[in-house]
């Protein structure tokens, strides 16, 4: 990797690469581009609490229940993007607009601290042009009620600690409340009191029912947001909403439970509509069942409810949250309802966090930080699901030069696309799931978002807290460790399929007599282990070798995966071989693991890269994890940088024949996918292609005349030589000089290779 500069915490503290572009008469030094934002128009709120919201030219992001899980929150806030990630709890959204659907409260210890952060990120956010909203759900009106059944034991010990903090801000509420979340862990660490005292307990349990009871300070909060909201024309609520909500009036409810709250109204018991029974605005689940269990009459009947709905109050989409989706942030019916609770927090799924952002009308969901730049995959995912005029079925033949798709096929493919057959990739043929997997690669060359029904055909999975590897007993396998090689070596024999693997590394000009910066690891566990880690040079500015932190973090998950420590899950591993890893410095890294079925399971933590290539055509590849252009996300001997719940995680079903192709930025930056599938091609084993393919992006990283990838991607991004230089004919060109790592594996049945 290149250089970066140090000293910054992220971003910028995640050192940034210095650019060296080989053109000795074109280098420049990039400038920074300063963004214009476009003045839109002020965000209007109706109705007391906040019902309907006007927020023209807004990006609106959505985010699923919380349940007092502080870190996975600020991990989802950050992946949308409008949370610093510099510890510092600054709003960094802009003009966006924030809607959280609930279930803050109950299992976790970490509730007001929530609270209390999107309350702050709610004042910085108006003086932005943005806002925050926050929607009501059933464990918001359990614990207005008394109703503490669900509360964790540091649930009950945060209210105490709270009320403690309160009384030293001399009971001023809005100071204590908006910073509690800047201070809450240190003060709470501060007080050292057992969590399994009984007289503590009891504190607790007094604390919260002040702080909750109706007309408390606590629930007095909560009474400002609604049960219900709409956004433009989208509709955001905890469970659903439904048709006799609708008569009955949305402001009305929202009042009613507000009053209730604030212990204001006549009644002592919250709005029944609202707040109790199944059908109820808060607990309803009518939207979130799964499409797969249901009969087709059942499956209209939900859509000609949501459909009333909709139109009812002028809206095109609903956001719920409520039901934990094992499958991620999801759509059906035409998308016309989101589901985005994921489960995230550690008391319901621990999941890998998930959101859903909404920009010009088109929604789509955020499964990684590096999502919210990849403007390809936002559609209009209604048009998609659409089966209007002939199908989007009636079009695979012709796209692929099938002459006919089966009847049957057309027919469940059909049922997809309407929503109906959300698990039918569990009775399609291998050949049926083939055509499929070719007919979405073509889709994604068009740039076409793919719908959520047809992602488990997709050839990436989206599962990043979705896989249950199995374990079976495997012999030791040996493991090459590398910093510098050129081998091939066979990786697996047990039967199903493996890699044949080649590799080549050729280091930095500068920097052979220390063979560079870049570290590998080749295993022959299971179907194959490989991994590619770039170590960052900008380190070498501190006095600190920047290569001995990737070559132990190698060094570790080559132990790990020898010594069996760990599952057969990439992100495990990373997580493991980080920890172990003492030495000063950062990397870039990615990790693919094959199964013997021919999954083949990846994790990637920066810019290091993967193609996978299938028939002459690549038909899967990583984008680069960044925080801006040339600053990639790295792990880190330092707090401030990456850890594995930052790793992109990948899932690929794998064919005989495929090639897997991995290697650090080096190569990507100097070498274009047309390339790397010639040179493929044109070698007759993995070890030719890799060193063919190491020399190749070697001899275009010195040449100052080549236009490389990395070259144009700086252009893109705004870089560009002075103008008085444009007029003396120089330009912005060139290759990118750095250590280059290549592997290379193919897919082979095991036995065929024994």
């Amino acid at each position: 990797m290149a250089s970066v500069a140090l000293g910054c915490f992220l971003p910028p503290q995640t050192l940034r690469r210095k650019p060296i572009l080989c053109c000795a008469s074109t280098a420049s030094t990039p400038h920074s581009l300063s963004q214009t934002i476009a003045t839109l128009k002020p965000i209007v709120v109706d109705g007391d609490p906040p019902t309907f919201v006007s927020a023209p030219g807004r990006r609106i992001v959505a985010v699923g229940d919380l349940h007092g899980d502080l870190d996975k929150a600020k991990h989802a806030l950050q992946m949308a993007g409008v949370l610093s990630s510099d510890g510092q709890n600054l709003w960094v959204g802009g003009q966006t607009v924030l809607v959280q659907v609930g279930d803050i409260l109950d299992r976790g210890e970490d509730e007001i601290a929530i609270l209390s952060l999107l309350k702050s990120l709610d004042i910085q956010a108006k003086a932005n042009g943005g806002a925050v909203f926050q929607v009501n759900g059933n464990h918001e009106t359990m614990n207005v009620e008394g109703d503490f059944r669900y509360v964790d034991s540091g649930g009950f010990d945060e209210c105490a600690a709270f009320l403690e903090y309160l009384e030293i801000c001399d009971h001023n509420w809005e100071e204590a409340f908006v910073g509690w979340s800047s201070v809450s862990k240190r003060w709470r660490e501060e007080r050292d009191v057992p969590k399994n005292h009984w007289g503590q307990q009891q504190k607790g349990v007094i604390a919260r029912s002040y702080l909750l009871r109706p007309g408390g300070p606590l629930a007095f909060e909560l009474a400002h947001h609604a049960v219900v909201l709409k956004v433009n024309d989208w509709v955001f609520c905890h469970g659903g909403l439904l048709p006799h909500h609708v008569e009955y009036g949305i402001e009305r409810m929202n009042r009613e439970v507000s009053y209730w709250m604030k212990d204001l109204g006549m009644d002592d018991h919250p709005p029944f509509i609202a707040t109790r029974g199944y059908d109820s605005v808060v607990w309803s689940r009518l939207y979130s069942r799964d499409t797969s269990d249901l009969e087709d009459y059942q499956i209209n009947q939900i859509q000609y409810i949501l459909r009333d709905t909709l139109q009812a109050v002028g809206a095109k989409g609903m956001v719920v949250g409520h039901t934990p989706q094992s499958t991620g942030v999801n759509c059906e019916f035409n998308c016309s309802i989101w589901r985005v609770d994921v489960g995230m927090s550690s008391g319901v799924l621990d999941s890998r966090p998930e959101v859903l952002e909404i920009r010009e009308g088109k929604a789509r969901p955020i499964t990684s930080r590096r999502d919210r730049y990849n403007e390809l995959q936002v559609g209009d995912y209604t048009y998609l699901m659409s089966p209007s005029s002939d199908g989007i079925c009636s079009a695979l033949p012709s796209l692929f030069a099938f002459k006919s798709a089966p009847d049957d096929l057309q027919s469940r493919m059909h049922r997809t696309y309407t929503g109906q057959s959300y698990h039918l990739r569990h009775c399609l043929s291998s050949e049926e799931k083939l055509i499929l997997v070719n007919f979405i690669s073509l889709w994604r060359e068009r740039e076409m978002a793919i719908p959520a029904a047809l992602r488990p055909f997709s050839t990436v999975v989206y599962s990043a807290n979705r896989l249950t590897p199995s374990i079976s007993s495997i012999h030791r396998p040996k493991t090459l460790l590398c910093s510098s090689a050129s081998l091939s070596n066979l990786v697996g024999s047990e039967a199903g399929v493996c890699l044949s693997v080649g590799t080549h590394l050729i280091p930095h000009p500068d920097k052979v007599e220390k063979g560079g910066e870049d570290a590998f690891f080749v295993s022959n566990h299971r179907g194959g282990v490989i991994a590619v880690a770039d170590g960052v040079s900008g380190w070498a500015e501190k006095d600190v070798n920047p290569a001995l932190f990737s070559r132990e973090l190698m060094a570790h998950a080559s132990s790990l995966v020898e010594d069996e420590e760990v599952n057969y899950e990439p992100r495990s591993l990373i997580r493991k071989a980080h920890a172990a890893t003492t030495s000063i410095g950062s990397a870039t890294t990615v990790v693919a693991m094959l199964e013997r079925n021919g999954i083949l399971k990846m994790a990637n933590v920066g810019d290091c890269g993967v193609r996978i290539i299938r028939r002459g055509q690549i038909v899967f590849s990583t984008s680069p994890q960044e925080h801006y252009f040339d600053c990639p996300f790295q792990l880190s001997s330092e707090a401030a940088g990456q850890t594995f719940l930052d790793a992109t995680v990948m899932t690929v079903e794998l064919m005989e024949e495929d090639t897997v192709v991995m290697g650090s930025d080096g190569l990507f930056d100097n070498v274009y996918d047309t390339e790397i599938l010639a040179v493929v091609d044109s070698c007759d084993n993995v070890a030719d292609a890799a060193k063919a393919l190491a020399n190749l992006a070697h001899s275009h990283s010195k040449d100052s005349s080549f236009d490389s990838p990395y070259s144009q991607e700086a252009r893109a991004r705004g870089f560009d030589v002075p103008w008085w230089k444009k007029f003396m004919g120089m330009k912005l060109t060139g290759g990118k000089l750095d250590d280059i790592t290549v592997i290379i594996g193919q897919v082979e049945s095991s036995l065929s290779s024994l």
